[in-house]
């Protein structure tokens, strides 16, 4: 414990301590924060959801949660314009939608684009 062998009481090692580790968080909400802003348009659109539940859970683990409309604003701005339609419709709700229904609501319509193209 090199970091807090020369404090002189346990108080001064403990703030010494919280300091550290405290900044060491704020970077770690700042990093995660910026790589969501910073995602690129969505190529897969599991592979993307995925991403971005990671990051979610990540920020919430350390007491940070992002609200969801922001978190449906910043996924429905990265999806291709196939999705056009679906995000319209999400976004004029009158009441926000969780992330878990955003997903399944996107799957099915990846799903039913993919049945347009067959036919």
């Amino acid at each position: 414990m090199p970091l807090i062998s020369r404090a002189t009481s346990p108080h001064k090692a403990w703030t010494k301590l919280a300091t550290i580790y405290v900044n060491q968080s704020r970077t770690r909400i700042m990093d995660l924060k910026i790589t969501l802003l910073r995602l690129p348009k969505a190529q897969n659109l599991s592979e993307y959801m995925q991403i971005v539940q990671i990051i979610k859970d990540e920020l919430a683990i350390i007491n940070v949660p992002i609200d969801e409309s922001d978190l449906t604003s910043r996924v429905l701005r990265n999806l291709s314009l196939d999705f056009k339609e679906i995000s319209v419709a999400i976004l004029s709700r009158d009441t926000s939608i969780t992330f878990a229904e955003l997903h399944n609501r996107l799957v099915e319509h990846e799903g039913f684009l993919k049945l347009e193209e067959k036919h």
